[in-house]
């Protein structure tokens, strides 16, 4: 299997995981420090490939519940501010996401969008390299050097990132987010708004640091490889 086979599969993986663990609302989190050596628990790609066939999944399952997210908010963070997602200033066009990402080392692989200009989903598309369209978020999925599976987010002008799992098709069950801001961005698509939140620390725990890039990434995969047993 290819390497880009392999993160079409993550990155369907990973998408299930935040949805069915967080209601599909990306990036939330509160900051606090996260110890490496707590072990990861994996599971196969295999096993997780069957469980979503035998519940009848399809590429609808990326699209945003049916769901008041600003109750939701209300309930489990404090919302900072809410931005418009029509609102240009407020996210990044394509050439400005991939000259953030290339910044930070981040070249390799393809960096895609799942929601048009007018915040219509239309599934994964990969970004034309030239055109000016801006869009409320980014992903980019990449193996690094020491064989860790990566998925990077940019929802609005908030980057994150995330270790999925392995090359031999091993998905970490925890989830761990990597931040550079302290305010978390998550995009709602039923009203194109970006909520501003510090959530409740039952949510979800996310790691801040100065700078997401490669080289940092890099340093912490093989703290995880170290603890790991795949």
């Amino acid at each position: 299997m290819t390497k880009t086979k392999k993160i079409g599969i993550f990155l369907v993986l990973f998408m299930v995981a935040l949805v069915l663990g967080f209601l599909l609302l990306e990036n939330l989190g509160i900051i606090e420090r996260v110890d490496h050596e707590e072990a990861i628990e994996t599971k196969s790609a295999k096993e997780l490939d069957q469980a979503l066939r035998a519940r009848g999944l399809d590429e609808n399952f990326f699209k945003q519940p049916e769901k008041d997210l600003g109750k939701y908010f209300q309930e489990n963070s404090e919302i900072i501010e809410k931005l418009s997602a029509k609102d240009p200033s407020n996210s990044y066009s394509e050439r400005e996401a991939d000259q953030v990402l290339k910044e930070r080392g981040f070249k390799e692989f393809p960096l895609v969008y799942r929601y048009d200009e007018e915040g219509n989903y239309i599934g994964e598309t990969e970004i034309d390299g030239p055109k000016k369209g801006i869009h409320p978020s980014y992903e980019m999925d990449y193996y690094d050097e020491t064989g860790i599976l990566w998925s990077i987010r940019i929802t609005g002008k908030n980057l994150t990132a995330s270790p999925i799992g392995d090359e031999q098709g091993n998905m970490f069950s925890k989830q761990i987010i990597f931040s550079e801001d302290e305010i978390m961005t998550s995009y709602d698509a039923k009203t194109g708004t970006f909520y501003r939140t510090k959530p409740k620390k039952k949510v979800l725990k996310v790691n801040r640091l100065p700078r997401i890039d490669k080289e940092t990434l890099g340093k912490i995969s093989k703290e995880i490889g170290g603890h790991e047993k795949i």
